[in-house]
This record gives structure tokens, sequence and C-alpha cells, in this order.
């Protein structure tokens, strides 16, 4: 609870409370004052406080910034105690327009003793922006993507990548969906803010997290709104997105509906690319023409809010699909003409929360999953396509495009997840969590051009883990220490079908049944030297088993390797954050910060020419530097900057098979940026017609070359270039923001832009965005 202000002694009546927003989020740090005696508290974390009064006839005024004022006449003649219930605070209008960015919950989430960045996605969802584009906004990541809409990514953190920084959204795991709930396909309409934990990963989000993870959170407010957007630009891309929730005031009964839908050609220009005139190869370029990507996603949640008996209690059901034209498998080398894959998904899922659950202070969440989806990756093609479209004959009739066989491979995956968080704040400094999170996932499928006999999906493959994970959040030295040690338990279990097959063409099927389980533990240290100074440092040791696409495969550029062994890391982190208020109109906040990781049986995605596969590294060393800074003046310009430099490096001594000496001993491994920084700047203008408000940013984006592969021969076109990219773009906005509109420029200048394995990224694109929000 929320500590008086003034006043030490117990007065003769009591006051309490409960202050929200306009949303239903919880107001912590708000001004509860009684105007005559000048008595007062503030709201603890959950917006809860309580005062004590000696006025029988009391006048309170309720501020917070960003907010209206509330004024409220209280009388306790006939009481000696009275509670207010809910309070909503009004956004202040004048403030919404001028941006003027508050103490949100991300603030309060980065003051956690993790190593952590927080980012509000309210200011953002103007923009024509996905979740991808918000998190490459952050120190330390980079989102590896093969393309332009719906492409295949490699999110990546601190040097670790792809399945090691796991993804969650509300915090639940995102492994268990299917690709058309991959973060490029939801639009920044559809969440509040973004976590991102670097290192070691609160009990809450139980996972075998090893490098970090991400945490998406979605609006969870109880109040009433609509939010619709569609956007248009380049490619003939379309995105459109709705989110609106209504609650019967009376029952709390709660109905919602969340959805997207987002269309593009992808048919921008590649470079350089190999073509012929008079049979003879010359350099071309030429339209991308079989890359058109299509995803759709519907939810509809439907249960109770804020009542006596729960906070949350709701049911939810989910459906969505995609179809992906496939142009290149990890080179440009050989595009693809036909090759091609879809997707349906389906969830259905149960959330129940509810605090001081039986006894004040005690929290307890309750969620359960079912999903399933089905997935086609089709590559039946008896032709070969260059990049102008043109085609020929395949010297063999039974060869695809991708693979050396045709394939046309459909396979169902069931998942089922349960997950049981208890957190006690046994005293107001201290607070103990339990996490126990479940996974089953089951995956069968066939190969339409294959013998039965030799597909290891014929039968069943199984995973399933469980993580247990127990914290003591410790509060000391009038807050200016926190101590937050946690133990995990890692159980888990494997059972898959490999097939090996000889020189003489025979076959034999192998069961491979895994058992694992593990301790791991953690510690993370926050500590106050001043107000605006304060220093973090963690360390963790975590495992991770392997995800079904890194051990099974996708069947068609990426093989399974049902022998995938799992990865064990030691994770420290150390940084120092600074504030500084220079006058009235100037501030500036500094963050310096290291981290070094020590990953054993490290699992890397390995280019086998048209293919990949996961492999294993014996042990793998990264570490690196990071910076950011951030500027603001007058509540009108905001610039915000990072870099980040990391050496990630082989650090396996002899080869695996041969035991001879590693050539790649103690060279970086490939394909991994190990320099790069962002920089993000917006400036509010005064409203125009004083009811228009209306903002300019520009952004920039700046990657070193790096290596493709092992440079071990000075290979020339081994190098992938440094890139420069910028952006910039306008916002307008109505009276409290009903109406938006936003014109974006990316890349202005037309870039090459080259990611994952050298795959060319969209050029020049233009993209206006219209956006209605209600409530």
């Amino acid at each position: 609870m929320a500590l008086p202000i003034g006043g030490l002694f117990a007065q003769s009546h009591l006051l309490t409370g409960h202050i929200t927003d306009e949303k239903g989020g919880d107001l912590p740090g708000t001004t509860i004052l009684e105007l005559n005696s000048r008595k007062g508290a503030v709201t603890d974390g959950k917006g809860q406080f309580e005062l004590n009064l000696n006025c029988t006839t009391c006048q309170v005024e309720i501020s917070g910034l960003g907010f209206e004022k509330q004024l409220i006449k209280i009388d306790f003649s006939s009481s000696t105690q009275q509670h207010l219930g809910k309070i909503v605070l009004r956004e202040d209008t004048q403030v919404l327009n001028e941006l003027v960015i508050t103490e949100s919950k991300a603030d309060q989430v980065e003051q956690k003793a993790f190593s952590v960045t927080a980012i509000d996605a309210k200011p953002l969802q103007i923009r024509n922006m996905d979740v991808n584009m918000v998190l490459g906004q952050v120190t330390g990541v980079r989102i590896r993507e093969a393309g332009g809409m719906g492409s295949r990514f490699t999110f990546s953190l601190n040097g670790l990548s792809g399945r090691q920084v796991k993804l969650f959204i509300d915090d639940i795991p995102m492994d268990v969906m299917g690709r058309a709930f991959s973060l490029n396909n939801f639009p920044v309409n559809l969440i509040e803010r973004v976590e991102v934990y670097k290192g070691v990963v609160p009990v809450h989000l139980g996972s075998d997290a090893l490098g970090g993870s991400v945490n998406i959170l979605t609006d969870q407010s109880v109040q009433s709104f609509l939010d619709a957007s569609y956007s248009y630009g380049s490619f003939n891309t379309h995105r459109a997105a709705f989110v609106g929730r209504y609650r019967f005031e009376e029952s709390g009964f709660t109905v919602g509906l969340k959805s997207f839908f987002n269309y593009s050609d992808n048919n921008y220009t590649m470079y350089d690319m190999e073509g012929y005139v008079d049979k003879k190869p010359v350099d071309i370029d030429a339209e991308r023409y079989h890359d058109a990507y299509r995803s759709f996603m519907t939810q509809l949640e439907v249960g109770y809010t804020d009542t006596k008996w729960a906070d949350v209690l709701m049911v939810n059901a989910a459906y969505a699909d995609l179809h992906n034209e496939i142009q290149t498998g990890y080179t440009v080398k050989q595009p693809f003409g036909e090759a091609e894959e879809y997707e349906d998904d389906y969830i259905l899922s149960l959330d129940y929360r509810k605090s001081d659950f039986g006894i004040k202070n005690l929290d307890v969440k309750l969620f359960s999953l079912y999903s399933k989806f089905n997935r086609t990756v089709i590559d039946t093609s008896s032709y070969v396509y260059d990049w102008e479209g043109n085609r020929e004959p395949n010297i063999n009739p039974s060869w695809g495009e991708a693979l050396r066989e045709k394939s046309y491979y459909e396979f169902s995956q069931r998942s089922f997840l349960q997950r049981a968080y208890l957190s006690y704040d046994f005293t107001p400094n201290q607070k103990l969590s339990f996490n126990y999170i479940t996974t089953y996932i089951e995956r069968q499928g066939e190969n339409r051009y294959g013998i039965p006999e030799q597909q290891s999906f014929a039968s069943p493959n199984k995973l399933a883990k469980h993580i247990l994970g127990l914290s003591h959040e410790m509060n000391l030295l009038h807050d200016k220490l926190s101590v937050i040690p946690t133990l995990k338990r890692y159980l888990f279990n494997i059972n898959a079908t490999d097939i090996l097959i000889y020189e003489d063409n025979t076959f034999e099927q192998q069961s491979l049944t895994t058992h694992i389980s593990n301790w791991g533990y953690s510690l993370a240290l926050r500590y106050y030297f001043t107000d605006d100074l304060y220093m973090k440092g963690s360390f963790e040791r975590g495992y991770r088993i392997p995800e079904p696409f890194e051990i099974f495969g996708d069947g068609l550029i990426t093989e399974s390797n049902p022998n995938l062994k799992p990865e064990e890391s030691y994770n420290y982190n150390l940084g120092t954050y600074f504030k500084l208020e220079l006058n009235d109109f100037h501030s500036v906040q500094l963050g310096l910060g290291g981290f070094y990781r020590d990953v054993r049986d490290y699992i890397f995605e390995k280019n086998n020419g048209k293919v990949n596969q996961f492999e294993n590294i014996e042990d793998v060393v990264s570490k690196g530097l990071e910076i950011e800074m951030g500027y603001k003046w007058k509540d009108k310009l905001t610039i915000n900057t990072n870099l980040t430099w990391q050496e990630f490096i082989n650090n396996q001594e002899t080869t695996l098979v041969t035991n001879r000496p590693n050539p790649a001993y103690g060279l970086r491994i490939p394909n991994t940026p190990y320099l790069f920084g962002n920089l993000d700047a917006t400036y509010t203008f005064k409203p125009l017609f004083q009811k228009i408000g209306l903002s300019a940013y520009y952004s920039f984006n700046y990657v070193h070359d790096f290596l493709l592969a092992y440079d071990l021969i000075n290979n020339p076109q081994n190098e992938i270039p440094a890139q420069f990219i910028q952006n910039a773009g306008l916002t307008f906005s109505g009276p409290k923001q009903k109406h938006s509109l936003s014109l974006e420029g990316r890349n202005l200048f037309n870039e090459v832009a080259y990611d994952n394995y050298k795959l060319q990224k969209p050029g020049r694109a233009f993209y206006v965005k219209w956006r209605y929000f209600l409530k």
C-alpha cells in the first residue's frame, strides 16, 4: 500500500480507493491530497491507496502527470471509513496533442533489477509499423529478414539469435502458435508495450530462454474502446487492423475482437542478379515476381473483467491463415517460380487472473491453451526459373526447385500449454513468485512424393517440457537496493524418428528418445546511488531444448536434425544508467552496458547450398558493449540513439568428428553483425488550427560490414557490405487522436540493403496510414 505523505499517527477516518486510466490500467504514483489539511498519499504499484484524515467533510484532489485532476467531496458524518472504489482519470488532451511522455508502465519496468528495455507502443500506434519494426529500435537487437512482408526472419539479441531468444505474448510463449502469429504479422495497433529482457529472464516468463526474451503486451484494459486502421504503400502492400472491446459496467461481462490482414506483392527490384544476353551471363536488375504474401487473423474473447471474483476470466478463440509464395531459398543465385506454402492456425485458450486471491496481496494467474496448425509446403515444379521469369525443364524431372526430390509436404502440429503463476507480497518490500509452465507438442505429417517408410513424420514426433521457477524479490535500504534470486527446474522429453539411408539405398527407421532434467539459477541486482543514477548486474545459468522447427525442419529449405543437443549458457550483464535534468527545458539520459555469454552446444543454422540445417557447435562465446543516449527538449524534440558492438566467437578448439584442430577456432561466427546502431528523432509542432496535432520523425539504421561465412580463403564475395538506411515521416492527429493520418518513406535514398545470408531487402518505399480511435 501507499505510504502517507503527511501525518505519522493514525487518524479517525480512513479513505481508500483504486485509481486507473480510461483503459483500466493501474496508475501507480498518483497523488491523493486533502486540500484543507494538505495531508496526502500516493498510489502503490497496483494503483491503490489508503489515507487517514481528521476532517468530517473533506475535499480531496486526485492528480497524476498527464491526466486531468479530479476533485471529490467526502462526507464522514455517518461512517469512519469510505471506499471510493475505482476512480478513472481522463488523459489531459492538451498533453496528448503535445505528446508529453510521462513515467509509463514501460518506465516502471525498466527500473526493475533485470537488464531490460521497455518501449511504450502508444506513441507509435499512429505509424505504419509492425512489432519487428518496434523491436528494431532496441539496443542490441537485430531483426534479420529474408525479404519483404511476411519473409522469414531471425531475431538476434546480444549475438544470440533464433530460438535462443524466447518470444512471448502477454506472458505466454509464442512457440506453440503458428507462423501466422509471428511478430512481423502483428501491427503496432494491437500492442501496448514491448519488453526486451537481456540475459536473466523474470520468473513469470517461465521458459527455457537462453539469451533473453521478448514479451509483447497487448491492451489489457477493461474499458470499452475501438481502434481501426488501414495502410497502403509500395509493392501493393496493404495492412488492416481492428481491435475493440465492450464492457457492461454493471455485470462486468466483456466481449472483444482483434483482427489483422496483411498483403503484399513484394515485387521490389533485385540488383545485379544473374541474367543472360545472347546466352551469355550478365548482371541485370530484376523485379521479384513470385513473392506475394497474405496473412489473416481474427480473435474473439468473451468473459468477465473487474469483478469481485475475478480481475479477468476470458475465453479466447482465434483463427489465422497465410499463403506465401517462395521466391528464393537461403541464397539468391537460383530463384523459385512455383514453390509456395499454406498454413491455417486454430487456438483456444482460457485466462483467469485475480489479485488478493483469498488473502490480501496474493495474486494468481492461470492460463490454459490448445493450438493446432496445419502447414502445406509445395515444391513440385519440373522447371528451373531465372530472374527474368523464364523457365526451362529441369534436367531431372523428379527434382523440385528447392530440394533434389520433389516435395508436397503436409503436416499437422498440436500443442497443449498450461501455466500457473502465484505471487505474494508478504511484506511491503518482499515478494515471492512461483511459476509453472508445461508444454506438450506433437507433430505428424507426410510427403506425398516420398516413400512412407522413409518419412520421419509418418508416426508422431513428440516434445514435452516442464519448467518450474521460484523467485524472491527484495527491496532493501529504503528501496535503493533490489535483489532478485531465482531458481529454475527444467524437465524435457523428446520422442522422434530418424531415417538412416545407406549407400546401397536401403534404409532404417530409428526411434530417438531423450530425457533431460537440469537446474538453473540466476541473480539480478539493482542499486540507486542517487535518484538519477543506478547500476544493474545479473548472472544466470540457463538451458534450452531445441524447438520443433530446429529438430524437425520445415519440409522445404530447412532439413531435420533429430540429434540436436540442448544448449547450456552462463550469462552475465552489467550496466549503469543516468538521467540529468539540465533545466526545465532540457533532459539527458545515458545508459552503458556490457554482456558476456558462454554457450555450450550452441545451435547454429548452417547453410548447405539451397537448404539449411541446424547443428551444434561445442562452445561459443559472446561478449559486447552497448551505449544508449536520449535527449529531450521542451516536450517538443525527442532524440534516442544507440550503438552495439559484439564479438560472437567460435570457441571450439577441435572438430567434433575428426578431433583435429578446428580451423574456425577463435573466429567470429559468420552471418552475424558485430557493429550496428540506430537513431530515432521526433519533433512535435504546435497544433494546426489549434486542433490538429502535427509531428515529424526521422530514423536511421546502420550496420557495419560483416562476413557471410568463415573467411578462410579471403573470398571477396564473402562480405555483406555496410548499410545505412534512412526513413522519415509525418503524422497528423485530430482532437483526442480520434482520427490520425501518417505519411512515411523508408530507405529514402534507395540503398541496396542486405540481411540474412546476403538476401536483398526492399528498396525505397512509401506508405500512408489512416487510424480511427474511439473510447
